[in-house]
């Protein structure tokens, strides 16, 4: 999945020019780009309140403990931090800088494993979103403890500053641009172009469906004809 990186002042100059308000080259000025923020917020709030969660990735980086295969990661758990929606990719980093891959797997995979116990480098990561905080198991269980690295699916509630960061799934940020367009013209007197009204549906429609998509991707549905092997961590 491609991710894109973009400010929320990166957002609010390229939907400003979309309407003819900024010129190419031109920079936002301190109130226009404050008002901006406001807007987008407001939009995101809008689209989270209608049951489309806005998703950004986000990196972590957390340690652990040798010994211990599981860890509840969420407000005041091992993994202090917000919840994730899914856990995209890890790895793990020794203390010579050295990194080692930590492939992803569906819990279910987890249980079905015997000798969990065992001791050495994690090779495998499960992750159980269950509320209030998600459930990490690792296997094998850590021999010491050396840092893990999580690039993390995150609903996002806002943009904090001009200047926050965010890593977009590929397609979000054209969405945002399109869309805040479309609610920033009437501040400004500005007639909406028809292209830019058609983009910012189509843009929004395909966010839209991606989401659907993560909400279905965990069901496994048989099809007539294909028949399904169940994944082996020892095996691959």
């Amino acid at each position: 999945m491609v991710m894109v990186m973009a400010t929320a002042r990166d957002i609010i100059s390229s939907a400003l020019k979309k309407i003819g308000v900024l010129a190419t080259g031109q920079a936002v000025e301190a109130e226009d780009a404050a008002d901006g923020l406001s807007e987008l917020n407001r939009m995101i709030d809008s689209w989270s309140a209608a049951g489309m969660p806005i998703f950004h990735v986000t990196p972590e980086t957390f340690n652990l403990a040798a010994g211990v295969s599981s860890y509840e990661i969420g407000a005041g758990g091992d993994f202090d931090t917000s919840r994730p929606i899914a856990i995209v990719s890890s790895f793990i980093r020794d203390v010579n800088g050295h990194d080692y891959p930590v492939m992803v797997r569906p819990t279910s995979e987890y249980w079905p494993l015997g000798e969990k116990s065992t001791q050495s480098r994690p090779k495998y990561l499960f992750y159980d979103p269950v509320y209030p905080r998600g459930v990490i198991y690792v296997y094998y269980t850590p021999a010491e403890a050396e840092a893990i690295y999580l690039l993390c699916r995150k609903p996002l509630v806002d943009l904090a500053t001009l200047a926050t960061a965010v890593s977009f799934p590929e397609g979000y940020e054209r969405a945002f641009i399109y869309n805040l367009a479309v609610e920033l013209a009437p501040n400004y007197g500005r007639k909406i172009p028809q292209l830019v009204a058609f983009n910012a549906q189509q843009s929004l429609g395909v966010i839209t469906g991606r989401n659907l998509a993560l909400e279905i991707a965990p069901v496994r549905v048989g099809v007539p004809g294909v028949a399904l092997r169940p994944y082996n961590v020892e095996e691959g």
